[in-house]
């Protein structure tokens, strides 16, 4: 028989209406064995004993199987990573993939790297995450990270030739498309351009549906004549995207030929270091918004 002692603590730990909300939850479970039951109707205080050591058994159990830390239907205010929603953490760690997609200007001839160094530095020093991706690889260094598509030389449907290839490697999430140039000076199908130009972004959104454009007016040339293609084209670029854009597209139209005069272009056509500097800048305003700060 226990103690008045023990009784007492049993009686502190469990509470007597803990063990009349037990027995009247459990009526219809007979707790002790028959004999048992015989015994104690016999010996009322030990009856009572057994009770209070069978409900402090039961407490002190349903506590071993549910641990000794509380549960919380919402998390705690101080909690951090362990409470943090899966979209919160993809955010926090996602990693945008640019694709600078072009010519030699994107390249950067006169200045490898081109427009690539300061776009870099612009949005990497804003705490932005991101990776230029690409098959080909130059730049100085300032510029650690190298990757682009940039091929000297080439016009839109060789870009387009090659384009399906490129993207199942590279899975950008951004485009920055500057082309046209080559067509524009090689005398090459001008007026069907920006047909070729369509073709070619609709073939990009055919293989990856999801991924961003920004579609850039080409730079000046300084060859008058040469420079009325240019202009037309540019007109007509800005339309095409113009109509995307109705169409609920996710492309930007990003104006180069406009930041930059003749001073910028030593040959007449590809641009310099401050020429580069100035594109980057356009680059890095057309971005803004569309790149998730890192912190």
């Amino acid at each position: 028989m226990l103690r008045v002692e023990e009784r007492s603590f049993f009686l502190q730990l469990v509470g007597l209406q803990f063990e009349n909300d037990l027995v009247k939850s459990k009526p219809s479970i007979e707790p002790f064995p028959p004999l048992t039951s015989r015994l104690i109707s016999h010996t009322p205080n030990l009856k009572f004993d057994i009770k209070v050591w069978f409900l402090g058994t039961l407490f002190l159990s349903a506590i071993a199987a549910n641990g000794c830390q509380p549960r919380f239907v919402n998390p705690p205010s101080n909690s951090t990573s362990s409470f943090t929603s899966n979209s919160t953490m993809m955010a926090e760690k996602r990693i945008l993939k640019i694709m600078p997609l072009g010519d030699s200007i994107t390249d950067g001839y006169f200045v490898p790297g081109g427009y690539r160094i300061d776009l870099w530095q612009h949005l990497t020093e804003r705490g932005y995450a991101i990776d230029f991706v690409g098959s080909q690889r130059n730049g100085s260094e300032g510029l650690p990270d190298r990757d682009h598509e940039g091929h000297s030389g080439w016009r839109i449907e060789e870009i387009h030739q090659r384009i399906r290839e490129w993207l199942a490697r590279s899975q950008p999430d951004l485009i920055l498309l500057l082309i046209g140039t080559n067509d524009m000076a090689q005398g090459y199908g001008v007026e069907t351009a920006p047909d070729r130009l369509d073709a070619l972004i609709e073939e990009i959104w055919t293989q990856l549906p999801n991924v961003r454009l920004f579609v850039a007016s080409i730079p000046p040339i300084g060859e008058p004549v040469l420079n009325g293609r240019v202009i037309d084209y540019n007109r007509a670029i800005a339309k095409l995207v113009k109509q995307k854009q109705t169409e609920e597209k996710a492309i930007v139209f990003v104006d180069l030929y406009d930041i930059l005069s003749l001073d910028d272009l030593p040959d007449g056509v590809h641009p310099n270091r401050e020429g580069f500097r100035k594109i980057a800048k356009v680059w890095d305003e057309a971005l803004q918004g569309a790149i998730v700060p890192k912190e």
